[in-house]
């Protein structure tokens, strides 16, 4: 997901994690015969941009971005969001 990155570090900046989980994913029944081994993907991106929103809203502006990638065949089949404000990733920390 290295060019579908493009978008999100456009509109966040770099403060993005991407994990490519989908070697987690490679013997389930409805990955066979798919045309890509990157396919399920779970991002954390912490950004001012998310200032409020709710995750619902946060969750369309990522997926908005990704569209291309995520309607294209063989392109990203799962992703999972965490999309949080630095205050929220602040306190996520602190919990932790």
């Amino acid at each position: 997901m290295s060019q579908p990155a493009g978008p999100l570090v456009e509109k966040f900046g770099t403060n993005i994690q991407i994990y490519n989980d989908s070697h987690l994913h490679k013997h389930h029944k409805a990955m066979a015969g798919t045309t890509s081994a990157e396919t399920h993907f779970r991002l954390v991106i912490v950004s001012n941009e998310f200032e409020g929103t709710r995750q619902i809203q946060r969750h369309r502006i990522v997926n908005q971005l990704l569209k291309d990638e995520l309607a294209r065949e063989g392109g990203i089949h799962a992703l999972q969001i965490k999309a949080l404000t630095p205050e929220e990733e602040d306190k996520r920390a602190a919990q932790e």
